[in-house]
């Protein structure tokens, strides 16, 4: 097991975040559909849990980033450059600062951090695998940074 595989294995029972990109999906009636990108904010209680597809969270541990009907193009929330935030219905605020180069570095790497006021979080670049499954977007979601 090299240091790489030790942080997986090590996070895998821990709570934290991850910031998903979920595909595009048709929203609409006959004849007015239109493309929907999604990028969400989702607390686990396990990130391992959260690793798996078909697990389903609480509505209260998911913020919406952004929701875009953006046609002919990715449309997804720019997660880098700056500190963000994103409020859950609980009234929580998880706010990050990811570096602007961070998806040019290695998978796992450390690419800056994130704080929801109780605790401060180290922000790692994910491997873009699937993850948690969202059936209010009846779509799958990609892990893109976790914390």
């Amino acid at each position: 097991v090299n240091s790489t595989d030790s942080r997986i294995v090590a996070r895998q029972n821990q709570p934290g975040l991850r910031l998903l990109n979920c595909d595009p999906i048709y929203s609409g009636g006959p004849g007015e559909r239109t493309w929907k990108w999604t990028s969400l904010v989702v607390y686990c209680d396990n990130l391992g849990q959260c690793d798996d597809p078909s697990y389903v969270p609480s509505h209260n541990n998911v913020c919406v980033k952004k929701e875009s009907t953006r046609e002919g193009e990715i449309d997804f929330h720019v997660w880098e450059g700056g500190w963000q935030g994103c409020q859950f219905p609980t009234g929580v605020t998880f706010s990050w600062n990811i570096n602007g180069n961070a998806q040019s570095q290695a998978d796992y790497s450390l690419v800056g951090e994130g704080d929801n006021t109780f605790r401060r979080f180290n922000a790692h670049k994910d491997n873009k695998q699937q993850a948690v499954n969202w059936p209010q977007l009846v779509q799958r979601c990609y892990k893109i940074y976790w914390f």
